[in-house]
């Protein structure tokens, strides 16, 4: 059993802009550029509805000990960037969350470049823990 405080994380699905930048023809991955939350846009409907409001990233983004990553489907095996090894920039400006890295060549990433051709990848969504209280 783990010494670690149980906490309450969710996530929410968001539609989001985003696009693949600059993939080279030689079989290079390309950049990933854009925003994983859009301020003041309703999530999709689950049992909830939420919203996201601006300054909801501050504090988290001003912490260097937390460890964002950027991975497919909220596995930590299908990791595609993080702030720790400097392959992963989140930034919060007036529309969102700001998110850009660049894939690296793995086969789950090909495919999520594959899917985005193809127009499937509609969306993300990111885990977070509410502060305490709410």
């Amino acid at each position: 059993m783990s010494d670690r405080p149980t906490t309450f994380e969710r996530a929410i699905p968001v539609p989001v802009e985003y696009e693949l930048r600059g993939a080279p023809n030689d079989g290079g991955m390309p950049r990933f550029y854009g925003y994983a939350a859009m301020f003041g846009v309703d999530s999709e409907p689950l049992p909830f509805i939420e919203t996201i409001m601006p300054g909801a990233f501050d504090r988290s983004l001003s912490n260097d000990a937390n460890r964002h990553t950027f991975v497919v489907d909220h596995d930590e095996t299908k990791l595609l960037a993080s702030r720790q090894a400097k392959t992963l920039s989140l930034a919060a400006d007036s529309r969102g969350l700001l998110t850009e890295s660049d894939l690296p060549p793995t086969s789950y990433a090909r495919d999520l470049v594959a899917l985005y051709e193809r127009g499937e990848a509609r969306s993300m969504s990111f885990t977070f823990r509410p502060a305490k209280g709410g």
